[in-house]
C-alpha cells in the first residue's frame, strides 16, 4: 500500500515537474535556494575526502524525462571527471528522497563540502549543469 501511495504520488509529482521544467524560473540557482538536507545527513557525509562537490541524481527507472536526464548526466561525467555522481532510484531508497525533499523527478542536488549548494527540479541542460558546478569548485 505504502509503495503503492508513494508511487502514484511520485508520478503526480513527475507529470508537474515535466510540465513546469520549462520555465527556468521553476528551478533553483546556486545562490538562491534553503538547504533541504537534515543536518547530520548521512548522505551528505558519504562524499570521499578528495571529492568537494558531489551530484545527488534522484531518478526512477519508470520516469521518462530522467532517461532523458540520465543522458546529459552521463556527458557531465565526461565533461567533468573529478564530480562525483551518485544516483539515486527514488522507489529503492524512499529514506533518502525524502530526507532531500525530493517531490518531483528527476531532481538533482549539487553537495558542496557535504551541504545542498543548488538543486534542480526537472530535465536540466547539460550547460547549466557544467555552469553551476563550475561555480561551486571555484569557491
Amino acid at each position: 500500500m505504502k509503495k503503492t501511495l508513494i508511487s502514484l504520488v511520485m508520478a503526480i509529482a513527475m507529470c508537474v515537474a515535466f510540465t513546469a521544467c520549462d520555465k527556468p524560473h521553476d528551478r533553483a540557482s546556486a545562490t538562491a535556494g534553503e538547504p533541504q538536507a537534515a543536518v547530520g545527513d548521512p548522505a551528505a557525509n558519504e562524499t570521499s575526502a578528495a571529492a568537494k562537490v558531489v551530484l545527488l541524481d534522484f531518478y526512477a527507472t519508470w520516469c521518462g524525462p530522467c532517461r532523458a536526464q540520465s543522458t546529459v548526466i552521463n556527458d557531465l561525467q565526461q565533461s567533468c571527471p573529478d564530480l562525483e555522481i551518485k544516483r539515486i532510484d527514488v522507489d529503492q531508497d524512499e529514506d533518502m528522497a525524502a530526507s532531500y525533499g525530493v517531490s518531483a523527478i528527476p531532481t538533482l542536488v549539487f553537495l558542496a563540502d557535504g551541504e545542498p549548494a543548488a538543486r534542480f527540479t526537472g530535465y536540466t541542460e547539460l550547460e547549466e549543469l557544467k555552469t553551476t558546478y563550475k561555480k561551486l569548485t571555484a569557491q
